[in-house]
């Protein structure tokens, strides 16, 4: 069996993703403890579907996205167990195969919604309730508290195939924005539908892929400019190590891109 917290602590979590007052301040005060924190963190990570599930259906109750971020905060600000849980529990690919979740929401709730398809899959309407209310907000939050971590961008450097789950994500939201252009009359105004493609292209792309370049920087300067001492910082990826990850990731955008353009209406 996987390791956790015993079905007790697993009945505790899943009859809670609605996620009360009381419920999460309790979740919060047991996180003090270190070996509940990590069985706690197992579990969460394991429910995280059904916690999504839950803001998906009571979409009107704004309280439960913002209870979860609270929780998930404390869990991903440690690195040492993000990094463990990358490891063990595939927390970034959970993430990920969330978001994924959210376009296959969309289709079921917004099945007269005629959007051009690449490949065979219908591409995200912006005006969606799923989007307009941001429903994405706690999973784009846990990706910036994660990434943050230079222990965890070197991880994933050294895991491809989570490049390219992230890969998949961003080519569901190309073309998320089709205008006709019209040459007749000046547009004065912006549209009010710019704002959710906006936003989405900032949580779920630029935040992310900013925090991997920074991450990415900071391990190339520690490569050409070795320092000692306690504040140097640490070695996580040697150059040719690095480089070869680099190329890797390198070649998927470039397949990704090539595929994404052959097949795009």
């Amino acid at each position: 069996p996987r390791p956790g917290g015993g079905w007790l602590l697993e009945a505790l979590v899943v009859s809670g993703t609605y996620l009360s007052v009381e419920l999460s301040t309790l979740f919060l005060q047991m996180l003090f403890d270190y070996d509940f924190k990590r069985d706690f963190t197992r579990v969460f990570i394991r429910n995280y579907p059904r916690f999504i599930s839950t803001i998906l259906r009571l979409h009107d109750v704004k309280d439960i996205s913002t209870r979860m971020v609270d929780i998930s905060v404390q869990l991903f600000s440690n690195s040492l167990l993000t990094v463990e849980m990358l490891r063990e529990e595939a927390l970034l690919s959970t993430l990920l195969r969330n978001i994924l979740a959210l376009v296959d929401a969309q289709q079921l709730s917004d099945p007269l919604h005629a959007g051009a398809s690449v490949d065979g899959e219908v591409l995200v309407n912006c005006e969606n309730v799923i989007w307009t209310n941001r429903t994405y907000w706690p999973i784009t939050n846990d990706l910036v508290n994660i990434l943050s971590h230079r222990t965890v961008v070197a991880e994933v450097l050294r895991k491809p195939q989570v490049v390219a789950e992230w890969l998949r994500v961003m080519r569901r939201f190309q073309g998320i924005d089709p205008h006709v252009r019209c040459v007749t009359a000046h547009i004065e105004q912006e549209n009010r539908h710019w704002t959710s493609p906006f936003f989405i292209e900032l949580e779920l792309v630029m935040e992310q892929l900013s925090l991997v370049d920074a991450g990415v920087k900071d391990m190339m300067q520690a490569v050409r400019e070795p320092r000692d001492g306690p504040d140097a910082p640490d070695l996580l990826l040697e150059l040719p190590a690095l480089l070869a990850a680099m190329h890797h990731i390198l070649a998927l955008g470039i397949t990704a891109c090539t595929e994404w353009l052959g097949t795009s209406p």
